[in-house]
């Protein structure tokens, strides 16, 4: 039983830190990863292993080359024509709850750096983790979210796992629905779906 419930661990570690990659720039390594099958093929086995509901779609082959994975990246997530879809949970939520804050942003979303991005520090903190360089400005970035999920899931407890996900992975259907006013974003609007399908499964009693 033991051994079951590390391998199930394990699983649900191996998912989520190769979700992780879908919202970092793409390399190519990771391109040819995606394109031939090996992800679609970790994802099927993995989610077998944790009980998770195995992905419905296939992410293989979607795209001709490696560049237009790179212009797709872009045009959903790096703001170089609008629409597009910042994958930073900031983003998504009320800037702040805090009632004494004078701000004339305080109750509006939209922004970076808000409620959200500042727990994740002090979590960062917590666990005396390192918040890497280029997410500085925004701790709460999904590829962060997902790897302290596969953290928090290898290392500490279902009662911490379960708080993050209803604290920090709750804004992934309003990020979905900004995707979907992105021209040819099916291949991340996808992407999302195994995530939020991941999570749902997650928070099964």
């Amino acid at each position: 039983m033991q051994n079951h419930v590390s391998q199930n661990k394990q699983a649900k570690v191996e998912i989520y830190l190769t979700l992780a990659e879908f919202f970092k720039f793409p390399t190519e390594d990771f391109y040819q990863d995606v394109m031939n099958g090996t992800v679609d093929q970790l994802l099927v086995e993995m989610a077998k292993e944790a009980n998770y509901t195995k992905p419905t779609v296939q992410l293989k082959g979607r795209f001709p080359n490696f560049s237009e994975m790179k212009q797709t990246y872009m045009r959903c997530f790096m703001g170089v024509i609008k629409p597009y879809a910042p994958p930073i949970e900031s983003v998504y939520k009320v800037w702040t709850t805090d009632p004494t804050a004078g701000l004339s942003i305080a109750k509006s979303k939209g922004y970076l750096f808000g409620d959200a991005a500042l727990h994740i520090r002090h979590l960062f903190e917590q666990f005396h983790l390192e918040i890497p360089d280029d997410y500085a400005k925004m701790p709460d970035h999904l590829t962060l979210l997902l790897e302290f999920l596969a953290f928090l899931i290898k290392e500490t407890s279902e009662e911490h796992v379960n708080q993050f996900v209803a604290d920090h992975l709750d804004w992934l259907e309003d990020f979905k629905q900004e995707l979907l006013k992105v021209n040819d974003s099916s291949f991340y609007i996808d992407v999302t779906d195994i995530i939020i399908s991941f999570i749902n499964n997650e928070k099964r009693p």
